[in-house]
């Protein structure tokens, strides 16, 4: 069983916004789980539940992108399912979740409270290879995948090596996606599978330290040390990369400038999260765009709806990223993920441009 941890601030709910939802089904009348198909998973969810129209696409696009970031193959992969549930249903059976948990997944099913969540389709990839044995690079992976929150605070993660869920100190998911990013980024996805093939659900301290030694070929300490430093070196590889930064590019204007408008309806392509569940309804849209010259960009919000613009850069040093709201100001050169977050699920719009800034 994995789990979610759920935190009702604003940084988490985006994170968890960052999951999605799916292509819309006529409900039918015996109260049974509507299913949606999709070409790698299914979503199943509540007869009241409505999911937008855009969110399977986003999850078969995303199991692809986060596959091959990890060396994996997706045609090899079982047809995947993910069920939405209302909380009280998701909570009933023989393994009580706890009240801080908003998702599971186990083998190649999953299921949670909220339309879509990566996180937890990062487990059922993660299963294929049977390597989450260890909590610590189990939930890291799963988190490694999500838009980090925040500047990079270097916390180390060497306490939490042995930790499970319920011991003392638990594990701590934002540290361990952040240390899973830098190995990713530093070492690739091999030595990754193999370190997690040589520990075990109890694995302690001590075993980590001298699997982590064999596979790597380095000392661990040496490896946190570098880590916490906060630096990005030159030979970095840019992943993982969130599911945001596999969305669709907008193009550039002659004038310098990209534009982005649209509508709000849960049925539409493109837009992706659900209406109903136990928790606040939200949609969202995912694009991308590419600066070829560093400098400064203006950035103008378009619509009447109430919502919020996150961007996030996709290159780099990954574990150093860190998702912001869209303002006008400096950018790097590079490609830039955003979501488009609304709590408004029918009706208005919403939209921005990005241009130079003048003189």
């Amino acid at each position: 069983m994995s789990r979610s941890v759920v935190n009702l601030d604003w940084a988490s709910h985006v994170r968890r916004l960052c999951v999605l939802g799916l292509l819309s089904a006529a409900c039918s009348d015996s109260g049974e789980l509507v299913v949606v198909q999709g070409e790698r998973i299914d979503v199943h969810h509540m007869p009241d539940f409505q999911l937008c129209g855009g969110t399977v696409d986003a999850y078969d696009r995303g199991i692809e992108f986060i596959a091959e970031q990890l060396g994996l193959d997706p045609d090899s992969f079982p047809h995947l399912t993910y069920t939405w549930l209302d909380d009280r249903t998701f909570r009933d059976g023989p393994f009580f979740p706890g009240p801080d948990v908003a998702g599971r997944a186990g083998g190649d099913e999953a299921k949670g409270v909220f339309p879509y969540m990566m996180h937890e389709v990062v487990h059922m990839l993660g299963n294929q290879e049977k390597v989450n044995a260890s909590t610590f690079l189990t939930e890291g992976l799963a988190t490694a995948f999500e838009e980090k929150i925040g500047d990079f605070e270097p916390i180390d993660p060497r306490p939490y090596l042995a930790a499970r869920h319920g011991t003392s100190p638990s594990v701590n998911y934002e540290v361990a996606g952040t240390f899973v990013s830098y190995l990713l980024s530093r070492y690739g996805p091999e030595r990754f599978w193999e370190l997690n093939r040589e520990l075990r659900h109890f694995s302690t301290e001590g075993r980590f330290y001298r699997r982590f030694e064999a596979v790597y070929g380095e000392d661990l300490d040496a490896v946190v040390d570098e880590f916490l430093s906060g630096e990005c070196p030159e030979d970095a590889s840019p992943i993982p990369l969130p599911v945001s930064c596999s969305a669709e590019e907008l193009p550039r204007a002659s004038d310098g400038t990209w534009t982005y408008a649209r509508t709000l309806d849960c049925a539409e392509d493109g837009l992706v999260g659900g209406i109903g569940g136990d928790y606040e309804d939200s949609v969202m849209h995912m694009v991308t765009f590419e600066i070829d010259e560093p400098g400064p960009y203006d950035v103008r919000r378009i619509g009447d709806a109430g919502f919020e613009l996150i961007v996030y850069r996709c290159g780099g040093c990954p574990w150093l990223n860190s998702a912001t709201f869209l303002r006008g100001g400096e950018y790097e050169a590079g490609r830039y993920s955003v979501m488009i977050l609304s709590w408004e699920i029918e009706g208005g719009s919403v939209g921005f441009t990005i241009s130079p800034s003048a003189g």
